[in-house]
């Protein structure tokens, strides 16, 4: 059947049945929840990657803070014995009357 412009229209025996409509709907629904089946199963991917990263950071964070510690600690004892040392020093530059010129001994005066 043909229109005055030139299209054709379809007929009424062109039009998909009740059976093929059917189908039609049953193949979309099929398509629709096999995404849903991947987006979810790419949503659990994406979480254990996610998690696996967080516990990645949180392991290397401890890690950077034990030894954030132990070098706190070590700079603390060392300026423990840098104070012993210029104490030291001290007792021995009036006992010898070796004089201290900003902290440092000069023996070239």
């Amino acid at each position: 059947m043909e229109h005055s412009s030139g299209v054709k229209s379809r007929s009424h025996d062109d039009l998909p049945g009740p059976s093929d409509t059917d189908g039609v709907i049953l193949m979309l629904e099929r398509q629709l929840e096999e995404q849903k089946r991947l987006r979810l199963q790419d949503a659990k991917q994406v979480e254990a990657k996610a998690a696996k990263i967080k516990e990645w950071v949180t392991n290397k964070l401890r890690g950077l803070e034990e030894q954030n510690q132990l070098l706190r600690d070590q700079n603390q004892r060392c300026n423990q014995q840098i104070q012993l040392l210029r104490s030291h020093i001290e007792q021995f530059s009036v006992k010898d009357d070796v004089p201290l010129t900003n902290g440092r001994l000069d023996f070239f005066n």
